[in-house]
C-alpha cells in the first residue's frame, strides 16, 4: 500500500504544477492591494470613525452584543478596504479575490470605466452611469500599465 500512495502522490504533483501554468497563459497583469495600510491618513480616519461609531452604539444601547454585531457588519462591508485584494487582468476578463468573495467577469460584460486618483472603477451595469462594478485599487502598480491593459478591452 505504501508503494501505491507514493505512485499516486507522484502522479498528482506534475498535474497540480501544470494546472497553474494553464491558468496563467492569458494573464496580462496581476497585483495585490491593501488600501488601509497603503494610505495611513485615510486608514487612521477610517479606524477612528469606526471606533467612535462603536462607542456611540454602546452608549445608546448599553449592550455589548450590538457592538459585536456592528463589528461584524463593518468588517464584511469594508473587507476590500481593510484586507488584501488580489486583482488579475487576463485576456478573458477581470478576476478580483478578496477575503469574503471572489468574482470574475468577462471583458464583454463591462460597459465603461471611470478613472480615480487611487484606482479605476469598471462599470458592468446598464449605461455608463451605473453604480454596479468593480473598483480596482492601483496600489504599487503603475496606473498607466493598468489603464493601458483595460483600455485594450473597454472603450
Amino acid at each position: 500500500m505504501k508503494k501505491q500512495v507514493k505512485k499516486k502522490g507522484s502522479k498528482e504533483k506534475p498535474s497540480s504544477q501544470s494546472t497553474p501554468v494553464k491558468a496563467q497563459e492569458g494573464e496580462l497583469l496581476k497585483w495585490t492591494a491593501t488600501p488601509f495600510r497603503e494610505e495611513p491618513k485615510k486608514g487612521a480616519i477610517f479606524g477612528v470613525s469606526c471606533l467612535l461609531f462603536l462607542a456611540l452604539l454602546y452608549i445608546l444601547y448599553r449592550e455589548i452584543i450590538w457592538v459585536v454585531l456592528a463589528v461584524g457588519v463593518l468588517t464584511a462591508a469594508y473587507s476590500s478596504y481593510i484586507f488584501p485584494s488580489h486583482y488579475r487582468l487576463t485576456t478573458a476578463g477581470v478576476e478580483v479575490k478578496s477575503l469574503f468573495h471572489k468574482t470574475s467577469r468577462a471583458w464583454s460584460q463591462y460597459t465603461g470605466m471611470r478613472k480615480h486618483a487611487d484606482g479605476v472603477f469598471l462599470v458592468y451595469g446598464i449605461g455608463r452611469k451605473s453604480k454596479l462594478g468593480h473598483f480596482l485599487y492601483f496600489s504599487d502598480q503603475k496606473p498607466e500599465q493598468v489603464l493601458a491593459v483595460i483600455g485594450k478591452f473597454i472603450t
